[in-house]
């Protein structure tokens, strides 16, 4: 018996007969799992029209009209969609959709899901991210150092060209102050799985499988590019007084207080390393005398000093012969570009001078307001995630490593497992006793496939990065410190640590020299490879980190960092948004090197760390017996194109309809490629296709 349920109430389903197709996902290349019926009517009774509110027909569009549902069929339930897309004298014309694609959230962007119940992550200290380095989804976010100069163009250009940019000797990520602008940028990487999470939290379901339970994917970031930039007008204020007697031909007024930000008591040095405009300002109580005769020899400077050189640029003003100062004050305005003062003070000089009853000297420096970016505390995750549909996003994730998604409503678990895994399996059920002995063989052109990442149009590290390696120059794979030294020109190696393949090409009198040509992420074809078979969660490009653009000091400053070439989006910079690709990178958390020396966090699609230690038993580069095609995508391609299908006509009890699995059937393996069930009001007939293994 099959019923139709609409919140709590059976549908009146008449004289019902439909057509329920089962595919199975692991067949299908454009959709995941789409469980559906074929057009049917159900009665305009008054039954239906109030459980669906109306109180007069409806006017339908090309979208139809849409309800969630419950279909039952024996013991069997799944959550469905039900669509009426037209009206007839004789009754609603109807359809229905299940699996994923009947997911509440499945038409909505990632960007409008609700994570972490609504509330931002708070990041109370940018420094120190320790929280953040141990690899763990649950966290939601991870800070990734990687290499991106073009983040900006020319719109930042203080920005050093590594977004979290961390010192390589202790781990610490650099922030900016007023002396350094806005050379640091942070740009969380959200957890693929706790996007997943959220996505089946908001359907009651559990998550269980062995991709999900796979540590090495569980660590998957995806990459995006929207910086937590907040810019704040920061200026400088200090001051510093002197009171007693002044005497002799000089009035120095060092800075002996803390009254600004950076002020190093120890030193009395005041380091300034903006550019804008000063204001200083001195005040003089009591009165000074310089007689007629030495008026242009009184001089009161405004002085710094830097690197040890005293300067006299900033203002300097002849005095009058006579001052009753009570008091008298003295403003200025200078323009500094980039100076970094040690020092100020205030000197008098005069040939002859005369000091009556002079009690203080006040003198205060000031900065005009600068924008410097001090980073958005409160992080939106909402902000860091791909802006594409739930049931998008699921479709392109089933591509990564030929992912299963199984629901099974009647336990509220959704199983994402490896398709491979499910080949290697044993057989688990026999259908020879349901199945008629006279099955249909169906035709099958195999057309073959090349399966190859789809980087996008917005990164440009692609130059040589789909060319075939020629096998007869290949000298093999090599660890970075096991380079063999070239022979000859035009000898190709690759580098394990960063996927790198390298070029041999003359060196004047010294022989030969690699030259990088491009990372190795070439098309990996199965027979013909007339079909393409793009997989968009494309891994980042890597890089080897110097000193040069990751803080620190000598090798410990040498760490493997992603890199990418595309503009990030910032509105605090006025870039808006730009599109961020759907990029992924496993991120390994902290790797303490035994070779080289210090502790970095590392995020790498390659398999080895600078030592040659394995930091990683997965990687997302196509080739070789450890490459996400020979382990996930290869055998099921192949055997998809290969392999023969037989049509069976099969009475399966209903808990069967849904069986995924490995079966037997006449002496023989199969998978099950669709289920089609015909129904009247119990179940009529199914018909089975089954993939011959």
């Amino acid at each position: 018996m099959i019923r139709i349920v609409k919140d709590g109430v059976d549908l009146d389903l008449g004289d019902i007969r439909l057509r329920w197709e089962l595919p199975n996902s692991v067949f299908e290349t454009e959709v995941i799992q789409n469980d559906f019926t074929f057009p049917f009517t159900l009665p305009i009774s008054s039954v239906n029209m109030k459980a669906f509110n109306f109180i007069n027909l409806p006017q339908v569009t090309k979208q139809g009209v849409k309800f969630n549902v419950d279909f039952f069929y024996e013991e069997i339930s799944v959550s469905a969609i039900l669509i009426i897309t037209g009206i007839k004298k004789n009754g609603f014309t109807c359809n229905i959709a299940a699996g994923l694609s009947a997911l509440k959230n499945a038409d909505k962007s990632l960007k409008e899901l609700v994570y972490n119940s609504g509330n931002p992550i708070n990041i109370p200290n940018f420094n120190n991210l320790t929280a953040y380095e141990t690899v763990n989804w649950k966290n939601a976010i991870a800070f990734p150092p990687h290499y991106n100069p073009d983040f900006y163009g020319d719109s930042n250009p203080d920005f050093c060209g590594v977004v979290n940019r961390q010192n390589g000797d202790d781990r610490s990520y650099l922030t900016n102050t007023i002396y350094t602008g806005n050379k640091y940028t942070f740009v969380p990487f959200v957890y693929l799985h706790y996007i997943l999470k959220t996505i089946f939290d908001a359907e009651n379901l559990t998550i269980l499988g062995s991709y999900w339970n796979h540590p090495d994917f569980a660590s998957l970031l995806v990459y995006n590019n929207y910086a937590l930039d907040k810019l704040n007008p920061v200026g400088l204020f200090s001051q510093t007084s002197y009171s007693g007697g002044l005497g002799g031909l000089v009035v120095i007024v060092p800075f002996t207080q803390t009254a600004g930000s950076g002020f190093d008591n120890l030193t009395h040095k005041y380091p300034v390393a903006v550019s804008g405009n000063y204001t200083f300002n001195l005040t003089l109580q009591g009165s000074i005398y310089f007689p007629a005769a030495t008026i242009y020899n009184s001089v009161l400077y405004i002085r710094y000093e830097t690197g040890g050189v005293v300067s006299t640029d900033i203002f300097e003003v002849v005095l009058s012969s006579f001052m009753m100062l009570t008091p008298f004050s003295i403003n200025l305005t200078a323009t500094a570009s980039l100076v970094q003062f040690d020092r100020v003070w205030v000197e008098v000089v005069s040939a002859n001078i005369f000091v009556l009853g002079l009690t203080s000297a006040t003198f205060n420096i000031t900065l005009d307001p600068v924008d410097v970016n001090y980073h958005e505390n409160n992080i939106s995750i909402n902000n860091h995630v791909p802006d594409i549909t739930v049931s998008d996003f699921l479709n392109k994730l089933k591509r990564l490593a030929e992912v299963d998604f199984n629901l099974d409503w009647n336990n509220n678990t959704v199983y994402l497992k490896f398709i491979e895994n499910t080949l290697k399996a044993d057989v688990e059920c026999d259908f020879t006793p349901f199945a008629d002995p006279y099955p249909e063989q169906l035709l099958n052109k195999g057309k073959g496939y090349t399966v190859n990442y789809d980087f996008g149009s917005n990164d440009d590290l692609l130059n040589n990065n789909f060319k075939q390696i020629d096998a007869n120059r290949f000298l093999g794979d090599f660890q970075a410190y096991f380079f063999p030294l070239p022979s000859a020109s035009g000898q190709l190696a690759r580098c394990l640590s960063t996927n790198q393949v390298f070029q041999s090409k003359p060196n004047g009198s010294f022989g030969f020299q690699w030259e990088y040509i491009g990372d190795y992420y070439y098309p990996q074809k199965v027979n013909n490879g007339k079909t393409d078979y793009k997989i968009e969660f494309a891994p980042l490009f890597m890089t080897f980190g110097s000193p040069a653009v990751n803080e620190g000091t000598g090798l410990r400053a040498i760490t493997l960092m992603p890199q990418i070439k595309q503009k990030g989006s910032s509105p605090a910079f006025d870039l808006g948004l730009n599109d961020a690709g759907l990029r992924v990178v496993f991120f390994r958390g902290v790797y303490n090197d035994p070779y080289w020396g210090g502790t970095h966090v590392v995020a790498s699609s390659g398999t080895f760390g600078l030592s040659g230690d394995v930091i990683g038993a997965q990687n997302l580069k196509l080739d070789g017996d450890d490459g996400i095609f020979t382990r996930y995508i290869k055998n099921i391609l192949t055997i998809i194109d290969n392999n023969e299908i037989f049509e069976y006509k099969i009475n399966l009890p209903a808990s069967y309809l849904r069986f995924r699995n490995k079966i037997h059937l006449d002496g023989v393996n199969w998978l099950i490629k669709n289920v089609s069930v015909s129904f009247a009001k119990s179940i009529k007939q199914s018909v089975v296709k089954l993939l011959k293994l």
